[in-house]
Formats: structure tokens, C-alpha cells, sequence
């Protein structure tokens, strides 16, 4: 019953073992993980309306845990349970400049589904195609992992309609310009218990390249001078937060110094900042590969992986978390990183069938 006599009744509720009451990280990996589970717009039919009261207890747990004099009566005259993110949201992401990746990652986080990669590109896959790890355009209308609501689902704003000609900024006046997506305030579930985003994107100013040296390749004699100059210029662009620019400068040190593991883990490290995880996982693995003691290297690459956010690469975060610490047993980013993975893992994905279990 509401409100929780105690935290003991509250941490029991969240599934928490008595030692973990006080681990503020665990609190809200449980949270999170119940969160996920029960929200009403994943539980919609006859067992919504349980599902929204299950939601305001969860959330009613976590304050009693974690808020001094918790004023349960009030609270709950105020509550309202946000929505899920409808595909308008995913969709003003898009047009407000928001990264492909950040996006996939952010729908990870939610465990919502996520189409085929071939679809609106291989016009035989449908948009019930997909799923969580594994897509495939196999299955039937309305697939098991499909829980974004559709285009004009009232669930958050009004209903969609884009017509032939329509710009990015017609879209977003009829939408509206004041939409809350992305990890907001309303939804503290999106960022608890592991890796979230602090923002939701944005216009911003057009990016321009830096200038390049396309004209030489790895063997061209001044290559290793330019490979030296650019990861100098990658690392100044670093400190200025641009990291856009200093991801490009360093991928193109990398290119043409490919003995380099030091001018990858510049660039990872760029990209990682720069909302490409993907990028940022690749070059980290490349530098592993020059220089497997190279404590660094796995560090950025463990925390590439785990912004990736997907259940394999939570999973090889932890590995190469463990790995960093093995060859740097003094780091605190790779304690503090391999406590989050581990977090993250627990609440995301531990509980989830996996063929290779």
C-alpha cells in the first residue's frame, strides 16, 4: 500500500537486497529496470491501467529512498506518468540535428523498437520489421518488439501529417517548437542505472571540415609530419570542445599514421564527445590491436561500447573495462566506468533471454 510505511518496505518493493539501500547507483538501477518493465504505454490493453499504478509506486520508491521528508500526499496529487516518446518525437530528434546514433541509442535505452537498418532503403521490409538485437523483416504485422506508438499517438502531442513539399521547419511549426524529448526531466528513467544523454540534440551552427591532406597516403614522405601536426590540431580543437573538428583531425592522423594506437585513442576519445560511438569503438579497437598494453586504449574503447548501449556491447564493455583495469589497476575512470557497465548490464539487460546464455 501507498505511501511505503519505511525504506525498508520501499527498497523491498524495488527488489533491492538489504546492502543495497544505501547505494544510491543500485537504487536507481532498480528503478530503472522496474521502470522499463511497467511504464503503460509498453503495457497497453487490459492491464494498463495496473501498470500505471505499479508505475507510481515504483516512482513513489525511489523518493521515499532518495528524498529527505518525502511528502508522499502531496506528490502524488501532482504526479502525472510521462509518455513514452510517440515517433513525433523520434522524428523532431531528426529534424532538430539530432545524431542517427544518438537516436538508435537513445531507443536502446528505452527498449523500444527499433526498425530493420534497410528499412525506407529495401522497400520490401516493412516497418513492423525489426526488433531489439537480432532484425530481421520475418515477422508478422506488428512485431513483439514494437512498442513506439505510431505516427498520431496522443501519448505525447498531437497526430502527424506530413505532406509532399513539407520542410523540416513546416514539420516543426506544426509539431511544435516546445515538444519535451529526449532524456528530459519528466523521464528520469532514461538516465538512471547506466548511460544516458544529458541533451536531445539541436540546430546549431553548420559544421565546416577542417582542410585535410587527401593528396598523401600513408607512404608519401611527409605523411608522418602532417599525421603529427594534425593530431597536435585534433587535441587543441579537444580542448575547445569542438569536437566534431577534433575527430576529423584525428581520424585523418590516424589515416596516415597506421601504426599510430595513440593518434586512435585521441580520435576515439573526439568521437566518443562527438555523439558517434560507433566511430569511437572502431578506432579504440584499432589501437587495441597496435598495442594490446595499451591501458588506454581498452578504456576507450569500454566506454565506446557502453554508449553504444546494446546488450553485445554492454557486455564487451565490461570486458574491456576489466582489461584496463588488469593493465592500470590504479585508474578511477576505469573503476568508475566498469561500475557503470556492470550497472547497466544489470539493469538492462540481465533479466533478457539471450541465445548465447
Amino acid at each position: 500500500e501507498l505511501p511505503f510505511a519505511s525504506k525498508e518496505a520501499a527498497a523491498e518493493f524495488l527488489g533491492l537486497p538489504a546492502g543495497d539501500r544505501d547505494d544510491l547507483e543500485r537504487v536507481k538501477a532498480a528503478y530503472r529496470r522496474m521502470c522499463l518493465r511497467c511504464h503503460p504505454d509498453k503495457n497497453r490493453g487490459p492491464h494498463e491501467a495496473k501498470a500505471a499504478d505499479a508505475f507510481r509506486a515504483v516512482t513513489a520508491a525511489l523518493h521515499t529512498l532518495t528524498t529527505v521528508n518525502f511528502d508522499f500526499a502531496r506528490w502524488s496529487r501532482n504526479f502525472t506518468i510521462p509518455p513514452m516518446q510517440s515517433l513525433e518525437d523520434v522524428l523532431l530528434l531528426a529534424l532538430r540535428g539530432a545524431d542517427p546514433d544518438e537516436i538508435e541509442a537513445m531507443l536502446r535505452k528505452r527498449g523500444d523498437y527499433r526498425p530493420h537498418p534497410e528499412f525506407g532503403i529495401n522497400l520490401a521490409i516493412p516497418w513492423s520489421a525489426g526488433g531489439r538485437e537480432a532484425p530481421t523483416w520475418e515477422v508478422p504485422d506488428q512485431s513483439e518488439f514494437n512498442t513506439t506508438a505510431q505516427l498520431g499517438h496522443s501519448g505525447a502531442g498531437a497526430a502527424l501529417v506530413v505532406r509532399p513539399g513539407d520542410t523540416a521547419g513546416d514539420i516543426l511549426s506544426r509539431l511544435g517548437e516546445d515538444r519535451a524529448l529526449g532524456a528530459s526531466e519528466d523521464r528520469p528513467w532514461e538516465r538512471v542505472g547506466g548511460r544516458g544523454f544529458e541533451g536531445s540534440g539541436g540546430t546549431g551552427a553548420a559544421y565546416t571540415a577542417p582542410a585535410l591532406r587527401p593528396d598523401l597516403d600513408a607512404t608519401s614522405p611527409e605523411a608522418a609530419a602532417e599525421a603529427d601536426r594534425l593530431n597536435d590540431e585534433s587535441i587543441e580543437a579537444f580542448r575547445g570542445k569542438a569536437f566534431r573538428r577534433a575527430m576529423d583531425l584525428g581520424r585523418e592522423a590516424a589515416r596516415l599514421a597506421p601504426g599510430s594506437a595513440v593518434y586512435r585513442v585521441n580520435a576515439s576519445a573526439a568521437a566518443l564527445k562527438a555523439g558517434k560511438p560507433h566511430d569511437a569503438a572502431r578506432l579504440a579497437v584499432e589501437a587495441c590491436d597496435l598495442d594490446p598494453a595499451y591501458s588506454k586504449a581498452h578504456l576507450r574503447a569500454a566506454q565506446a561500447h557502453l554508449a553504444i548501449g546494446a546488450r553485445g556491447t554492454v557486455r564487451k564493455a565490461i570486458a574491456e573495462f576489466t582489461r584496463a583495469l588488469d593493465l592500470d589497476p590504479e585508474s578511477a575512470a576505469a573503476k568508475k566506468g566498469r561500475k557503470e557497465a556492470l550497472l547497466t548490464w544489470e539493469a538492462d539487460f540481465e533479466d533478457e533471454p539471450s541465445d548465447d546464455d
